[in-house]
Order: C-alpha cells, then sequence, then structure tokens
C-alpha cells in the first residue's frame, strides 16, 4: 500500500523534473517549445538531450538528478501517451514543455496508486 524508499526517491526525481519543466514553461522564454516540437522529440527519442540543449541552466540539475533508468521508463511512458493520446486530452493545447509536466504528473499517478481490494 505504501511506496517502497527506492519508488519515494523516484517520484521525487520525477516531480522535481516536472517542476523544473513548469517553472520553465511559466517563465515564457521558452514558448517556442510548442506540443508539435515536443512530441518529435518524443518520436525521435532524444526528448532529454533536446531539453538539455534547449534550457540549459532551467533543467540541468533535475535532468542529472534522473538515473538511466528514469529516463528510459519516462521515455517509453511519453512514447505511449504522444502515439494514443491527443494533447488536448492532457488539456495542453499549446506548450510543449506543459505537456511534459502533465506527462509525468499522469505517469506518477498511473505508476503509484493503490490497486483497490
Amino acid at each position: 500500500m505504501f511506496e517502497t524508499t527506492k519508488e519515494q526517491a523516484e517520484i521525487y526525481r520525477w516531480m522535481f523534473l516536472a517542476t523544473r519543466l513548469n517553472g520553465a514553461a511559466d517563465s515564457g522564454k521558452y514558448g517556442y517549445i510548442d506540443t508539435a516540437v515536443i512530441l518529435r522529440h518524443v518520436e525521435i527519442g532524444d526528448v532529454f538531450e533536446f531539453l538539455a540543449k534547449e534550457l540549459g541552466a532551467d533543467v540541468d540539475y533535475a535532468l542529472a538528478k534522473l538515473t538511466d533508468v528514469d529516463r528510459h521508463l519516462l521515455l517509453q511512458h511519453w512514447r505511449t501517451f504522444a502515439v494514443a493520446y491527443e494533447p488536448a486530452q492532457f488539456h495542453v493545447t499549446r506548450s510543449g514543455l506543459s505537456l511534459l509536466v502533465a506527462y509525468v504528473l499522469s505517469v506518477v499517478q498511473r505508476r503509484h496508486t493503490a490497486i483497490p481490494k
């Protein structure tokens, strides 16, 4: 019923990334990174490299905290979301960074929910 220490650390890293992405989106500096740009980089598989290059210091620390397993799992989930859902289904229509925040929140919700008995 409760998350293990390992799962708690995973959630922390993912939520830390979401918080930094949310701050970057709110800054207004990255308005050119729309949903189409993010979807393309998710599909290609270089989304983390793209974020590091484009957002630099705004996400460097959060990206450095992610393990290779975190990146792999997040990318797998994000690819599934990108194929199965429209961005509007996450209540996002413009900001690619906001779309990634919604994706992270959705992954955490789905992976760390107690299944009712």
